[in-house]
């Protein structure tokens, strides 16, 4: 009768638990990406192109008995790249068969997770100014970084000055407060680059259609922000204002961010993203024994490997604004 020792029956567990997990893991982090991504179809080449129209139609009079005149638009094209990311942990086998915590299947869950959060590392790099996790970030469409104040032909971004950057008040609650609504402002006089028409319309960009993304350092200010009514601006002296962001402000912490004061003010927008998202849909998962492994057969250590296809590249970048403190 065949004998499949216990350890290698376990294996094989793991192996069907992370499938799933996958798959599970995938659909909730699609959900929490939309935020700065939009996610297109996966297309097995290295390099996608993606061409959309800077300027959106706009009704012009029409005379009557007169040909209605053309709208002329503006094609931009990206090119977005994908990468392979893996990762190997190698264990001595007898550890696997004493593994009495479950520390293995910890660790393989744990690392095919960190797939799904790659995308806050990509953001992460491009906000940090590093390349950690991206081969090389790319510019914006218009030949400029990601955040800047003129476009790369040196005029102002979005026919704004300061682009999608502000310098900011202060970091106090009322500074912060000052800056969102100074950013409010920023984004309703945006121009589409041929047209001159406003990018967005004022009811896209109200409080409850923008949120924060903030360090960790931050936090109990946008806090008190979200939920004081009241904001003490001078304490010493009892000078105080009103809190027009109580119960509309929403911020999102991320302890990626390495700087401590810099923060980001984003419009949710439904279509435009800043970022785009290409990843495959699936990873591939798979064991090295001593069945298929020369290490194995000679040193006794088995490892697992996993590895996957994914990368992004800067897309809607006016929806997005940071906030610099010197």
């Amino acid at each position: 009768m065949p004998y499949i020792p216990i350890e290698e029956s376990l294996k094989i567990g793991v192996l069907d638990d992370l499938s799933k997990m996958w798959d599970t893991e995938q659909e909730a982090a699609m959900e929490s990406r939309k935020k700065l991504f939009h996610d297109v179809p996966w297309v097995p080449q290295y390099e996608s192109k993606f061409v959309w129209k800077q300027d959106t139609p706009m009704p012009v009079p029409w005379e009557k008995g007169t040909e209605i005149p053309a709208s002329v638009f503006d094609d931009v094209a990206i090119v977005c790249g994908v990468f392979p990311y893996g990762q190997r942990f190698e264990y001595f086998k007898w550890d696997a068969a004493m593994d009495q915590i479950g520390d293995l299947k910890q660790h393989a869950e744990s690392g095919i997770k960190r797939y799904s959060t790659l995308y806050r590392y990509f953001y992460a790099d491009y906000f940090n100014g590093t390349t950690n996790y991206l081969f090389y970030p790319q510019l914006a469409y218009d030949g400029a970084a990601l955040f800047s104040a003129n476009d790369g032909s040196g005029n102002d971004r979005m026919k704004v000055s300061g682009g999608n950057t502000m310098n900011a008040t202060s970091l106090t609650t009322a500074g912060i407060k000052t800056d969102i609504h100074r950013a409010i402002q920023r984004w309703l006089g945006m121009k589409q680059p041929i047209s001159g028409h406003p990018v967005f319309r004022p009811d896209e960009v109200t409080l409850d259609k923008i949120w924060c993304l903030i360090p960790p350092s931050l936090e109990e200010r946008f806090f008190d922000l979200a939920e004081a009514r009241i904001l003490y601006t001078e304490p010493a002296i009892n000078t105080a204002q009103s809190n027009t962001l109580v119960t509309k402000l929403r911020y999102q912490i991320d302890n990626l961010l390495t700087d401590s004061s810099d923060y980001y003010i984003v419009i949710e927008h439904p279509y435009w993203k800043p970022f785009i998202y290409r990843g495959v849909s699936s990873i591939e998962s798979f064991l090295a024994t001593a069945a298929n492994s020369d290490d194995a057969r000679k040193l006794n250590i088995e490892a697992w490997f996993s590895n996957t296809m994914m990368g992004c590249c800067p897309w809607a970048m006016f929806t997005i604004i940071k906030v610099n403190v010197a």
